[in-house]
């Protein structure tokens, strides 16, 4: 049960239940006090899967936890739409996406409706929201 959640948590940004989100915010003690008898002697098994199998930025703190489960959906019916970049507070558009970046296009020479042929920027999930065309 805990590898299907841990799945899902990873690939689909389903956030875990309780005991599961202690164990990926890296805390022990939350961890053992919400475990079942089940899990509390699984837990080895667990962490283990979590480093061997979960991407990095996906456990270790609460903040990553976090990041994680903030992070931006991105579906091919998003590209061209506009996004903001929050490290910088720029906006640009979404041109291409993978299972690991969101390739944004930023600078255009104003040139929106063209954005397709600039290059785009691979760009963190997690540091990206929708937001509206600027005016």
């Amino acid at each position: 049960m805990w590898k299907e959640s841990l799945d899902k948590y990873a690939n689909e940004r389903v956030p875990p239940g309780g005991f599961l989100q202690a164990v990926l915010e890296n805390n022990l003690m939350e961890a053992m006090g919400r475990a079942d008898e089940f899990n509390r002697v699984a837990l080895f098994n667990i962490c283990k899967y979590v480093y061997n199998n979960l991407p990095v930025d996906c456990h270790g703190s609460p903040e990553k936890v976090k990041r994680w489960l903030n992070a931006l959906i991105v579906t091919s019916n998003d590209i061209g739409c506009w996004v903001l970049y929050r490290p910088k507070n720029e906006k640009g558009r979404i041109k291409s996406y993978n299972d690991k970046f969101v390739f944004v296009v930023f600078k255009c020479d104003d040139n929106w409706n063209d954005y397709q042929n600039y290059t785009g920027c691979a760009t963190r999930r997690e540091d990206l929201e929708f937001t509206e065309a600027p005016i």
